[in-house]
């Protein structure tokens, strides 16, 4: 690419500021001088006046037009060299100016590929280190599985870092247990006393009777061996009742038994386990809601599939799909997944779009029930969607329709379509399929409620990424950021 090709344009913007408007100029002089017009100096002043007003004006317009179009440029590399640096390293810059800006994406971009040939290597060395020790993980996840004992292990402040399938049917309510304390599903004494007593370096070694959800917990409980710091917690292995935690006949895992009518069957095992927690100190939210930090919240991601496209004309939900961003991590293998049996003919178009049928349905649990099961599973959490109004007012229909409370009471609710439009602005598409390729996310079986739901749950992962790079920190932060629709950056 020719050097200085920049600079010329630079060149012939500022003569095109002032070398039109000075030969205007001149030629209204020279013909205002013919006809004898400035020979009155109260016109030659008004004649001055104007000619210096129009002058400034359109410097100022065509000084704006010519930095509008270099910013863009500038803008436009900048935003893409944030996503390669970020949340998407195999994005690349795209910027036909033909002259140094243009010169300066292309360098960026093989800035990228070597970067990209580096990943690649570190990848195939890191997999080669990793593969016992995945060998390894997956035989204690299939022992762990198998046992009738529930296991839990959770850390001095109580959080809950591994869990096998027993437990969760013991303590599990209906909801993912990693993650969260374990004193939510077993209040009181006396494992309050014995998760303080392992904060101050004592050991615990018991057998005791502890209160689940459904009833009395045989747990044998002791402290997790001691480090450098003292203990880091407690393991717990639990018997209940055969009826404690059998959950109900419609009851599979952590969600309803559903079928989604996706290309690949959704995950069947729960996340076993996740030893982040010992690495950060379990803080509990702010009361006030505005307060809570982004980096340490639970959001539920959420996606439905409908009948049709308006509650008011009597479409109604089909399928709901719900996965936990927690703490920015994807709960991909947790996902609360189910179809609903809507009570009236699904339309031949709409089946086409999502691919649920009658049949698919005829067995599937009523509204009602799903909407209890989806109230236990997200909880307090802040629920989000791409184009979250759309599943809200079905949602809120079906809630009216039934006599439940609605899931958006008393929570945050965030639209990753707008906080999209909030980092990277209106000139660009904003569209589930757009943000997903200018973030590297992949779609997975598009128009079903869980490939939507996990797809929008990777979206807000990397788009908060985003807004803690430009100071948004706290959900208060997040939503005057929405609401100002001023792009950030």
């Amino acid at each position: 690419m020719p050097r200085g090709r920049f600079e010329r344009k630079l060149v012939i913007g500022i003569l095109a500021l002032f070398v039109p408007p000075a030969a205007f100029a001149v030629g209204a002089v020279l013909f205002l001088r013919a006809r004898g017009t400035l020979a009155d100096p109260s016109v030659l002043a008004a004649v001055l006046l104007v000619g210096s007003l129009a002058l400034l004006a359109y410097l100022a317009v065509t000084a704006a037009a010519l930095g509008r179009v270099v910013i863009r440029s500038l803008r436009a590399v900048r935003q893409g060299a944030e996503l390669i640096g970020t949340v998407n390293p195999d994005h690349r810059l795209q910027a036909h100016t033909g002259d140094e800006i243009e010169g300066l994406a292309e360098d960026i971009n093989r800035l990228a590929d070597r970067w990209a040939a580096a990943r690649r290597a570190l990848a195939e060395q890191e997999a080669r280190a990793n593969r016992a020790l995945t060998a390894e993980h997956a035989r204690l996840a299939a022992v762990l599985e198998h046992l009738d004992e529930g296991v839990l292990v959770v850390t001095g402040q109580g959080t809950i870092a591994l869990a096998n399938r027993a437990a969760g049917g013991l303590l599990g309510a209906g909801r993912p247990l990693l993650g969260r304390n374990v004193l939510e599903l077993v209040p009181g004494e006396p494992l309050a006393g014995y998760l303080a007593r392992v904060r101050a370096g004592q050991p615990v070694r018991v057998r005791t009777s502890l209160r689940g959800p459904d009833g009395p917990v045989e747990a044998r409980i002791s402290s997790l061996a001691p480090s450098a710091r003292g203990a880091d917690g407690l393991i717990l292995a639990l018997r209940g009742s055969e009826a404690a935690g059998s959950g109900g006949p419609a009851i599979r895992g952590m969600g309803l038994v559903s079928g989604v009518s996706v290309a690949e069957p959704g995950p069947e095992r729960s996340l076993l386990y996740d030893f982040s927690h010992f690495e950060a100190v379990t803080k509990g939210l702010d009361a006030a809601t505005r307060g809570q930090r982004l980096a340490e919240t639970t959001f539920a991601v959420l996606d439905t599939e409908t009948t049709g496209l308006s509650p008011r004309t009597g479409d109604r939900v089909v399928s709901i799909a719900v996965v936990l961003l927690d703490r920015g991590r994807v709960r991909a293998q947790e996902a609360f997944d189910a179809l609903v049996n809507p009570q009236r003919p699904i339309p031949v178009s709409s089946q086409r779009f999502h691919g649920i049928t009658d049949a698919m349905v005829a067995g599937a649990p009523r509204i009602a029930e799903v909407l209890s099961a989806l109230a236990r599973y997200v909880a307090d959490a802040p629920v989000a969607g791409h184009e979250i109004a759309f599943d809200l007012e079905f949602l809120d229909a079906e809630a009216r329709r039934t006599g439940l409370p609605s899931l958006a009471d008393g929570r945050p609710i965030l639209d990753t379509r707008l906080i999209s439009h909030a980092i990277h602005g209106p000139g660009v598409s904003h569209s589930l399929e757009a943000v997903a390729e200018r973030l590297g996310v992949t779609i997975q079986a598009r128009h079903s409620a869980l490939g939507d739901a996990l797809a929008t749950a990777e979206i807000l992962a990397r788009l908060l990424e985003l807004a803690s790079r430009r100071g948004i920190e706290t959900l208060g932060d997040l939503l005057d950021a929405i609401r100002s629709r001023r792009p950030l950056g």
